[in-house]
């Protein structure tokens, strides 16, 4: 199932229709930014999929998310070489989904924190001024 978190153009709001529950645009500009969290399991594929395809049309800047999931109850530095490798690996599979992007120039973002999956989603939303779209 594909999440999108967008950043809408206020003059834009006519060229909006609604399909399936996410806010679609066709043949216009309105989006600016789109926030694709992706767990860098072929599953994200088709979200990143559909990210290109709106990036190509619009022109928004494409923010892939991913986000390391942390131990509770552990300290972060118990596991540092743990997360060090899960980090290593994940930079490595944000670099492979963003080269469509990059290839066919368009604006792409790699994000990579650590914490609550769903929380740290839409803190980054809200924090880096992304609309949410239900």
């Amino acid at each position: 199932m594909a999440c999108f978190y967008f950043q809408e153009c206020t003059a834009c709001i006519d060229g909006l229709r609604d399909a399936g529950g996410l806010k679609y645009l066709w043949g216009s500009r309105c989006f600016q930014r789109i926030l694709v969290p992706v767990d860098l399991t072929e599953k994200s594929l088709a979200a990143v999929d559909l990210a290109y395809e709106f990036a190509t049309q619009s022109g928004a800047e494409v923010i892939l998310l991913h986000v390391i999931e942390t131990i509770e109850h552990v300290q972060f530095e118990e596991l540092k070489p743990f997360y060090d490798r899960l980090e290593a690996s994940a930079r490595k599979g944000l670099q492979e989904f963003s080269e469509r992007f990059v290839s066919h120039k368009l604006k792409v973002d790699d994000v990579l924190i650590y914490g609550h999956r769903t929380k740290e989603i839409v803190d980054y939303a809200i924090e880096n001024g992304s609309a949410l779209s239900q």
